[in-house]
């Protein structure tokens, strides 16, 4: 409805992702039952309504910075994965190493999105200096 025609920013996208992260991860470690459970999907269908419509196009300044976070995110990601791999061969028994390899790269990819949107929004912050002029 007011989403599509309205023009959102870059920054609030971000905002939205790391809530999301936050709200899925929220979600994992409470298990939720009855008519709470309904008020989960509500929630789910709030946050990926608000992902629907336009965003403002990036600018150069936009591409690049998007780009450092990426780039800072992807370093981090294969060390995650690399250190969750050593850890996970070192579990015994085999069936405890599947169950906790399934939630802890669930959570190393959920972290790995929440962490390119907080780079980016730290790198796209405007300094004092600019906020008075």
């Amino acid at each position: 409805m007011g989403n599509k025609t309205q023009t959102v920013s870059y920054r609030n996208k971000h905002i939205l992702t790391i809530v999301f992260v936050i709200y899925v991860i929220v979600l994992q470690i409470f298990p939720i039952k009855g008519i709470l459970k309904l008020l989960v999907y509500v929630g789910y269908a709030f946050i990926v309504g608000t992902f629907v419509g336009t965003y403002e196009k990036k600018d150069e300044l936009t591409k690049q910075t998007l780009a450092k976070a990426t780039e800072i995110t992807f370093y981090v990601l294969i060390a995650l994965l690399f250190v969750g791999a050593i850890v996970i061969e070192n579990i015994n028994p085999v069936s405890l190493a599947k169950t906790i390899a399934i939630d802890m790269y669930f959570y190393i990819l959920l972290g790995a999105i929440a962490l390119r949107s907080i780079l980016f929004l730290w790198f796209d912050r405007t300094p004092k200096e600019k906020e008075e002029e």
